[in-house]
C-alpha cells in the first residue's frame, strides 16, 4: 500500500493504466477488483476509474466481473460518481450494459431528491442531458418516467428551503418530459397545477417563467384547463400579467407578460365552459381593455389580440363584456397601425364569430 492508502491496482485504474489494471488482476487474483482504498472514502478500482473518466480501465475492470454495484464511504456509486462530475457519456455507457445489479435511473432519481442541493442539481443537470436529443427523449425517457421522475420533480418545486435554482431545474425537467402522453395526467394527479399555481407568486422572474410555460402547456387540454379554474388560478395568473405590465413598462424582461397572456388565451380556447369560467372574474375585461389601450409593443399586441380573441370566441356574454367596457376602440385603432401583423391580429379579433344578435354584431363592425 502506498502512503495514501492506495493499492498498485488503485493508482492503474485513476491514471487509465488498463494493461496494467489487467495484469495484476491477472496476476494477484480477481479479489484485486474490489480491494477498497485505505484513506477513509473506501473507493474501489472501478469508482476511481470512474472518478477520473478512465475509460479504457472502466472496460477492462467490468470485463473482468467487477462489481458495478459497489458504493464508496460516502454512499456514491458509479452513477452517483457520474452524475456530480458531469460525466453523462459514462452514464450511457452504464446503462448500455444493461446490468441488472445497477439501475441507473433509480439512482439519479435518488440522488435527485437528496436534502443537499448540490447533489440535487447535479442529478438534475444529468437527468436533463441524457434527455435532451430525440434519441434520448426515446431511450432514457420512459425509464425515467416509469421509475417515479414526475412526482419527484413535483415534489421538488413544493420544498420551501431550497435553491430557486432546485424548482426551476424540477420545471425544466418537467417540460423535458411533457410529451409523452402520461405526464400531464400524473401532474394533474399528483396536484401539479396547485404546485404551478403557488409558484405564480414568486419574485423570481425566471422561475415565475417556467410556471408559466408549464401551465400553457397543461391548459391547453380542456380537463385541465377546468381544473386550474377550480384550483382559483385565473385571478393568480391576471394578477400576474398586471405586475408583468407594470414590469414591462420600466424596461424589465417581457418573457412573463407573454407567456401569462399566452396561458389566459389557452385556457379560454379550451373548451365553451371554460370561457364561461372565465366570464366570471370581473378584473378581465378591465384588464385586456387597459392593456390595449397603453400596451406600445408590437410583438405584445399580437399577442394580447390572440389572448382577446380567444376570449371573446363564440361566447356573447364575453363579447357584451368587452364591448360595454370600451374594448372595441382601441381595437379599431390597432387596424389602423403600420404593421401588418397587428392589424390582421386586432382584425381577427375584432371579427370572432359572434352570436345572431343584430345589435352587437352592430356595434362590432360600425
Amino acid at each position: 500500500m502506498e502512503s495514501k492508502g492506495w493499492a498498485p491496482i488503485h493508482q492503474a485504474a485513476f491514471r487509465n493504466y488498463a494493461k496494467q489494471v489487467q495484469r495484476i488482476v491477472e496476476t494477484t487474483g480477481a479479489d484485486q477488483l474490489e480491494t477498497v482504498t485505505q484513506d477513509g472514502l473506501r473507493n474501489t478500482p472501478l469508482l476511481l476509474a470512474v472518478l477520473r473518466h478512465s475509460k479504457q480501465a472502466i472496460d477492462v475492470l467490468v470485463g473482468l466481473g467487477a462489481d458495478v454495484s459497489a458504493l464508496n464511504a460516502h454512499n456514491y456509486g458509479v452513477v452517483e460518481i457520474c452524475a456530480s462530475q458531469g460525466y453523462t457519456d459514462l452514464l450511457e455507457h452504464f446503462i448500455s450494459l444493461k446490468t441488472t445489479s445497477l439501475d441507473v435511473y433509480g439512482r439519479l432519481i435518488k440522488l435527485f431528491i437528496s436534502e443537499d442541493d448540490k447533489e440535487t442539481l447535479c442529478a438534475g443537470r444529468a437527468i436533463l442531458t441524457l434527455g435532451s436529443s430525440q434519441e434520448g427523449q426515446e431511450m432514457h425517457t420512459p425509464s425515467l418516467i416509469k421509475g417515479g421522475l414526475v412526482m419527484v420533480a413535483i415534489n421538488q418545486m413544493k420544498k420551501t428551503h431550497c435553491k430557486e435554482e432546485v424548482k426551476e431545474q424540477a420545471l425544466n425537467i418537467l417540460m423535458n418530459v411533457l410529451e409523452d402522453p402520461s405526464v400531464k395526467e400524473q401532474i394533474y394527479k399528483g396536484d401539479g397545477l396547485t404546485v404551478l399555481i403557488s409558484l405564480l407568486h414568486t419574485e423570481s422572474p425566471t422561475l415565475c417563467q417556467g410556471a408559466l410555460l408549464m401551465t400553457e402547456a397543461m391548459v391547453s387540454h380542456e380537463k385541465y384547463a377546468s381544473a386550474f379554474l377550480q384550483c382559483n388560478g385565473l385571478p393568480v395568473l391576471l394578477k400576474v400579467i398586471r405586475q408583468a405590465k407594470e414590469s414591462d413598462r420600466e424596461g424589465h424582461d417581457d418573457n412573463v407578460l407573454i407567456t401569462s397572456l399566452n396561458s389566459l388565451g389557452a385556457i379560454a380556447r379550451a373548451s365553451d365552459s371554460c370561457r364561461e369560467a372565465v366570464s366570471k372574474e370581473n378584473e378581465l375585461f378591465p384588464l385586456l381593455v387597459q392593456l390595449l389601450q397603453e400596451t406600445n409593443s408590437k410583438r405584445h399586441l399580437v399577442v394580447l389580440c390572440k389572448a382577446v380573441s380567444s376570449v371573446v370566441m363564440c361566447h356573447h356574454g364575453n363579447q357584451t363584456a368587452f364591448i360595454e367596457k370600451n374594448g372595441v376602440t382601441p381595437l379599431i385603432s390597432l387596424v389602423k397601425v403600420k404593421n401588418r401583423e397587428v392589424q390582421l391580429s386586432a382584425i381577427n379579433a375584432l371579427n370572432r364569430p359572434i352570436t345572431k344578435d343584430a345589435n352587437l354584431s352592430c356595434l362590432l363592425f360600425t
